[in-house]
């Protein structure tokens, strides 16, 4: 056998060996996805791990329903998470969040989320996609029981995706100790300058939260949307209602426009103070939850400083502008809760 051919010889067998090693790793591959027991690689025990559902009937271990992958700020990631814990819990899933995303890492840092419901690891799965149509508002075709793993995506802005857990719910949304004394501090801090000038202890006194979202909804481009921000004499009337409820109120400002709020909601008032400014957003929403009752402008993260306050909420009724682009995808029927008081 001349060189030539011991090197073809040498190639065929390296090629034989290459395509070999191929196939193994093909091979194995497809039995981890489809190994039932091994579909989710979990840094921790999974089975130790899945939260308690209601029962459903459905088999075990449940389909995944997957939040792999949060849109916007803190309010939003709120609605996302508990809409997706809810439409789970409807449909006969194990609700889970993918915390392979920084967003979701430091939602988690936020709040006391029960382990099973979040997890690192790696999905190997073949998923199955449902998407919100936010041209209907919500969707109870979302509730509907599946068997399939499920990935979901969407705002998901509306309560009846969970009303029917709130107890869960709240338990979920609890936000850590480090935010709460932080919160705590704030509004002590706050009020005595308030309460004690005023000759009055902390138990006399309702404290009104108010949220006034300003800076990227108040602008010419949202308007052009259909946003309509609220005025000082939406405030005025809001703040006139509860003073006619509760004649020793406090009311708890909090805004992104520190000055706009300073200049228009609390004037010289001398039973207003503004706590916002130069905390984290969870601080403020924690502060706004320790409320007895609420004024929200617009947003979801004022919907949910009011939810957590659990008082008598007053919202803008005017937002959105009838018949603009924006009222085709937000659907204020669905989005406030019926029992929330509307003024213009």
């Amino acid at each position: 056998m001349d060189n030539n051919e011991e090197k073809n010889d040498e190639t065929t067998k390296s090629l034989i060996a290459g395509a070999a090693y191929a196939l193994f790793f093909v091979l194995a591959f497809l039995s981890v996805r489809n190994h039932k027991m091994d579909t989710l690689i979990w840094n921790v025990d999974s089975a130790k791990h899945r939260p308690a559902l209601k029962d459903n009937g459905a088999a075990s271990p449940l389909p995944y329903l997957l939040l792999n992958r949060f849109k916007g700020r803190l309010g939003n990631k709120m609605f996302q998470y508990c809409s997706t814990l809810g439409i789970a819990n409807a449909s006969g899933m194990q609700p889970i969040l993918s915390l392979r995303t920084k967003g979701a890492r430091e939602f988690q840092s936020i709040f006391e989320l029960t382990p099973g419901h979040v997890t690192d690891g790696v999905f190997l799965r073949k998923w199955t996609y449902i998407k919100e149509n936010r041209s209907i508002g919500f969707m109870e075709s979302l509730m509907h029981k599946r068997s399939k793993d499920t990935k979901i995506a969407g705002y998901l802005l509306y309560h009846q995706y969970f009303d029917h857990m709130e107890p869960l719910v709240r338990k979920e949304m609890t936000f850590r100790k480090n935010i709460r004394d932080r919160a705590v501090t704030m509004l002590k801090k706050t009020l005595h300058n308030i309460v004690k000038h005023r000759g009055r202890t902390y138990k006399d006194v309702t404290y009104i939260g108010i949220h006034a979202r300003r800076t990227d909804l108040a602008t010419y481009k949202s308007m052009q949307d259909g946003v309509a921000s609220p005025n000082k004499i939406y405030f005025m009337k809001a703040m006139e209602y509860f003073k006619s409820k509760f004649p020793n109120t406090v009311f708890i400002i909090s805004s992104d426009d520190r000055r706009w709020a300073n200049s228009n909601i609390r004037r010289r008032r001398t039973d207003a103070a503004i706590v916002a400014g130069k905390n984290i957003p969870a601080v403020d929403m924690a502060v706004l939850g320790m409320c007895n009752h609420s004024i929200m402008s617009i947003g979801t993260f004022g919907w949910w400083s009011s939810w957590l306050a659990g008082g008598e909420t007053v919202y803008y009724s005017k937002n959105p502008i009838p018949g603009s682009s924006r009222s085709k995808r937000f659907f204020a029927k669905d989005f406030y809760l019926p029992q929330w008081v509307a003024i213009p």
